[in-house]
């Protein structure tokens, strides 16, 4: 499940260990841009999760690796929006220094990131869904909200996206119910996630099924209660109205967006990334 996008907070602890000083864990020290588009880091992070991270990116932003962006509004919105990934340990360590010039940005914890992406020994690869969640709610929500939108305005008048999501989830309703119908495939139910919320989970879930992400040995156990679409062929079939969004068929045959049509590997084949200091102010 993936976390809330926020703001930045502002948060400096100094800590000390043993005769010397720990790595500051509160001051995001490593980077690495994508397009313009910044993945920042603290100090012990290892630098291969911070490059995956960026490949993970990469491909999402430029699906065919031909070194530019496969849909140059997209970008421009993420970078207008000043968004940005943060990597830390955990989900308790304290960051956010004044000096990170984002001002959303989407959390990614060292500990969720598989180097070699997602496996059966390893489990899921959280940069799938993270890298997404910033991508989408801050790029094709506002490059294209007529199809994308994450704002609420009730049943059938959303976004072409946010309608297909109020059919996945049996109805419209801006709030998690007491129980979804029988027919819903789409069934979320984290109370602290709200309905804009919802609509970028429902990215996540949708595009990584239609490319094939979460097809591996026992995946589709660990997401039943969230998400009852278990592989493209399926996605296909059950959820029809959102496939054709994301294929560009149908009504959506000729749009001018573009969406990623392969699944992001271990590597980028354009550039090798490298992680570059960020010095202090």
């Amino acid at each position: 499940m993936g976390k809330i996008i926020g703001f930045i907070v502002l948060a400096l602890f100094v800590f000390s260990c043993g005769k010397g000083i720990a790595p500051d864990e509160t001051y995001l020290s490593k980077r690495i841009m994508v397009f313009g588009v910044g993945i920042y880091a603290t100090e012990s992070v290892a630098d291969d999760k911070i490059i995956r991270a960026a490949n993970v990116m990469a491909q999402y932003l430029d699906s065919d690796e031909n070194g530019t962006v496969d849909d140059a509004k997209v970008l421009s919105k993420l970078i207008e929006n000043k968004a940005c990934i943060l990597i830390t340990p955990n989900e308790d360590s304290p960051v956010f220094p004044a000096n990170i010039p984002c001002k959303y940005y989407q959390d990614l914890y060292e500990t969720e990131i598989k180097v070699n992406g997602s496996s059966v020994s390893e489990g899921f690869d959280a940069t799938l869904e993270e890298v997404l969640h910033l991508i989408s709610h801050h790029g094709y929500a506002y490059a294209y909200p007529e199809i994308f939108g994450m704002v609420s305005y009730g049943e059938n008048s959303g976004s072409a996206m946010t309608n297909a999501m109020d059919t996945a989830r049996g109805g419209f309703t801006n709030s998690i119910p007491d129980s979804y119908p029988s027919g819903a495939w789409y069934t979320y139910t984290d109370e602290s996630c709200n309905y804009v919320c919802q609509a970028s989970e429902y990215f996540y879930w949708a595009l990584t099924t239609k490319l094939g992400l979460q097809e591996y040995s026992g995946r589709a156990d660990e997401f039943a209660e969230e998400w009852r679409v278990t592989s493209s062929s399926d996605f296909a079939s059950t959820d029809t109205e959102m496939n054709a969004i994301l294929s560009k068929s149908g009504a959506y045959s000729g749009l001018s967006y573009d969406i990623p049509d392969a699944s992001p590997d271990t590597s980028y084949t354009p550039t090798n990334f490298t992680v570059e200091a960020v010095g202090r102010p």
